[in-house]
């Protein structure tokens, strides 16, 4: 059984893009597809013009509205370049509020879960486009100004940022590019509030750091910020740190027992990190990991890719209450395209709540880590699924956890 790389997470949802052009027909937006036990619900799914393959999971406004990225659809040529939507989970309606033209240096295929500021604007980054055509940094307003903050160029500034950004106590926007740098293997940049742009670390074959970063940054415990990357000491990927100085150093080097293909991370209320594993383990399908800033490991579980567990995390769960986590996996030996589950520091106990793709209209390959909405529920985003009929795959959905 074959798992997903960290590069194949990436680039996904863009293989499975195709034949949407003209698609304009819209199912109902809300779900047939349900869960009573759980209070699961698709909340909505996507037709092409408001966007297609949701690229990213979703941040809560303060009206209650989540937003959230498409990596195509929309505008731009081809199939689009991707949009910027917000979802009312409460009617299940949608509202697109920028559409990604690729054109006069904008961005294409945006990616990542999106940062919200205090005054309600919100910050992204496209993997493609921009003058550079490697990639931007963007805002938007509340009042709907769109706004290119960097384009990429590629050479010493980085290409391709993974997404995600974050901003950090001293008042500047955290991230990652894949690829570009002084070596060509990555970096890790800062954008401060008036638009200075530096990077911190250029990441080189070899590294000790790891390299080609698989995800965007954390903010720990003392402001210090973490992230993964591949490789490393023994091939498989690491996770650094960052301190406000810029200085970076090793925390780990995974080992494949460890797991492999890192995905993201998050601040635990213990002062730890927990991440997920896509890969590597003892069942080979992917861990879930408890890491002290210090370097000390724990696996808190091995998926196994079974009927009753999942396989293939890539994003990692959040916190809900203390030691109680919620998060996804991308599929399981059963042929499910992904799950929701509930982990349990205390007792070490693993609950599967949802499996996708099992009803019709369902989401299929959750992506991005889950959200608490202002509603209490959580929330997420699929890449593919509910509108079946307009392309093969399905066109992605918001879905809910919760009753």
């Amino acid at each position: 059984m074959g798992w997903f790389t960290a590069q194949d997470m990436r680039r996904l949802g863009a293989a499975w893009r195709g034949g949407v052009a003209g698609a304009c027909l819209a199912l109902a937006s809300h779900a047939q597809a349900g869960d009573g036990s759980t209070g699961y619900r698709v909340d909505h799914r996507f037709i092409a013009r408001e966007g297609i393959t949701p690229s990213g999971g979703l941040v809560s406004g303060l009206a209650g509205q989540l937003y959230g990225v498409t990596e195509a659809g929309g505008a731009g040529p081809g199939e689009g370049c991707g949009t910027i939507y917000a979802v009312d989970p409460s009617s299940g309606r949608e509202h697109t509020l920028h559409r990604f033209t690729g054109e006069d240096g904008e961005g294409c295929l945006a990616l990542g879960t999106l940062w919200r500021g205090p005054d309600g604007s919100l910050f992204g980054a496209t993997y493609n486009g921009g003058s550079g055509h490697a990639g931007t940094l963007f805002s938007l307003a509340p009042d709907g100004t769109f706004t290119t903050l960097h384009a990429f160029s590629g050479d010493a500034d980085g290409q391709g940022p993974n997404g995600s950004l974050v901003r950090a106590a001293d008042g500047r926007l955290y991230g990652t590019t894949a690829q570009g740098g002084a070596h060509g293997r990555g970096t890790v940049f800062a954008l401060a509030p008036d638009g200075t742009f530096q990077v911190l670390h250029a990441f080189r074959h070899g590294d000790p750091l790891g390299e080609a970063p698989a995800s965007g940054l954390t903010v720990g415990a003392g402001n210090v910020l973490f992230g993964t990357a591949a490789d490393g000491a023994f091939g498989v990927g690491t996770v650094y740190r960052v301190d406000m100085s810029g200085t970076l150093g090793l925390v780990h080097a995974f080992k494949a027992s460890e797991g492999t293909f890192l995905g993201s991370l998050t601040a635990a209320s213990d002062g730890a990190l927990v991440g997920v594993a896509v890969g590597g383990g003892a069942e080979g399908a992917g861990t879930l990991f408890h890491l002290q800033p210090d370097g000390q490991l724990v696996t808190l579980h091995d998926f196994s890719g079974g009927v009753d567990d999942g396989a293939a995390p890539r994003d990692a769960p959040i916190e809900v209450s203390v030691g109680v986590f919620y998060g996804t996996t991308l599929g399981n030996g059963d042929d499910v395209p992904g799950t929701v589950y509930r982990f349990d520091v205390a007792s070490s106990s693993m609950a599967t709540l949802h499996r996708f793709g099992r009803a019709p209209g369902d989401g299929r390959w959750p992506v991005g880590p889950l959200a608490v909405g202002a509603d209490g529920r959580l929330h997420g985003a699929t890449m593919r699924g509910g509108n079946l009929k307009l392309q093969g795959q399905g066109t992605g959905t918001v879905f809910r956890v919760g009753g």
